[in-house]
């Protein structure tokens, strides 16, 4: 799990730059850490790189729901990480032909519906959790 330890209240307002440094180094750590566990995965299509930050986006929103500021800062992090790999994938595979636009047009929207299906799923079980403890 990722653990950004700086807090915006350490940062001074002369420093705003600081606190985006600290952010961006979190990123850098978590793709590091991405690519320790995964090993390098440039060669993922689009459509698996948008179900991965869906599903990365969902848990983000799950920590908002439950009142949880360290695992969302955290899952934020995640996001922005896996969002930094997918665009790395994408620029790695530039001389590539396209592979979900050109081989299947509908493709594309049915893994869009997936992602979104697989958010509003794990919001929902994130909402009926959060009012589980509230009773």
């Amino acid at each position: 799990m990722v653990k950004l330890t700086v807090k915006v209240s350490d940062v001074p307002m002369e420093y705003p730059d600081q606190l985006m440094e600290d952010i961006l180094q979190e990123i850098r750590n978590e793709r590091a850490r991405q690519d320790a566990k995964w090993g390098s995965q440039r060669h993922l299509p689009p459509y698996t790189w948008m179900t991965i930050l869906m599903e990365e986006v969902g848990e983000s929103a799950r920590a908002s729901l439950e009142g949880d500021p360290v695992g969302y800062g955290d899952e934020l992090v995640q996001v922005a990480a896996v969002a930094v790999a997918a665009l790395e994938s994408h620029y790695a595979q530039q001389d590539a032909r396209p592979i979900v636009e050109d081989e299947c047009p509908d493709a594309s929207v049915v893994v869009s519906q997936v992602a979104v299906d697989l958010v509003n799923e794990q919001w929902e079980e994130a909402r009926r959790e959060a009012a589980k403890a509230q009773n």
